[in-house]
């Protein structure tokens, strides 16, 4: 039995020579995190208790335990931003006591700890980082909603001299005498209104002499008389025309019937 035990560089646990001191590793490594180009320091002490003083047996231990150290540090903090570090030292030290070389016979006792940081620079960079993406939403919800009622605008208000005006008026009830004035900046407005036809910018003026006389039309002549109009618009090959006359009456034309 005694020279089975040291055939196999081992001693039974009764032998004094099993009673030796702890060996305390200590290494370090940079460790992945969820920041793009950014890694945390890691300083790792580690002590470790054998059941065999065969130091071959015990170095393969140690690489092992080295080894699945860092790799299971590194598939916690690639989860962490480096200005957690806090944290992501907190999760990986949970990681480390659950290590499989831990589970061998040959090791008796065992204790790990890990100590996480960052440079202040890549803290400082994520920050901003943080704040600019923060920044960047917050100016694109706004354009978003300015562009709403960009198109709010000029799909509903802007199509008609009297709908603008009376639109201005609802937005400034206390300035009744300004309306004329103010109708006409809106009449520029609308005037100006353009699309792109064939690549190149035409403008659609609003007639208001075209507009009051179908305004004035009875609902069931309006059809035929804006047909006319518009057939007579294309054939001077003024399509942008004849679309815009057509987008801005059909909707009342068809509504009348």
């Amino acid at each position: 039995m005694w020279g089975w035990w040291r055939t196999r560089g081992e001693l039974p646990h009764w032998s004094i020579a099993f009673h030796q001191e702890p060996v305390t590793l200590t290494f370090s490594s940079r460790l992945p995190s969820s920041d793009a180009g950014l890694r945390f320091s890691a300083q790792f002490a580690m002590r470790l208790s054998f059941a065999t003083p065969d130091t071959h047996t015990r170095s393969r231990l140690e690489t092992e335990a080295r080894r699945e150290a860092l790799v299971e540090a590194a598939r916690e903090t690639r989860h962490h931003t480096v200005a957690d570090h806090g944290a992501a030292e907190a999760e990986t030290a949970c990681r480390l006591h659950g290590l499989d070389v831990f589970d061998s016979p040959r090791i008796t006792a065992h204790d790990i700890t890990v100590r996480i940081t960052a440079e202040d620079e890549d803290i400082a960079t994520v920050k901003r980082r943080e704040r600019t993406a923060a920044l960047a939403a917050v100016d694109a919800a706004e354009h978003e909603v300015r562009m709403r009622r960009v198109e709010t605008l000029a799909n509903d208000v802007l199509t008609d001299p009297l709908r603008a005006r009376i639109w201005w008026y609802e937005q400034h009830p206390d300035r009744l005498l300004d309306v004329e004035s103010a109708g006409r900046a809106l009449e520029t407005m609308i005037a100006t209104r353009g699309r792109v036809v064939d690549g190149t910018q035409r403008f659609a003026p609003a007639n208001s002499v075209i507009d009051g006389f179908l305004h004035s039309l009875p609902p069931d002549d309006r059809e035929d008389v804006l047909e006319r109009l518009v057939g007579l618009l294309t054939e001077f090959e003024r399509d942008d025309l004849a679309e815009t006359l057509q987008e801005r009456w059909s909707e009342a034309v068809h509504g009348a019937a």
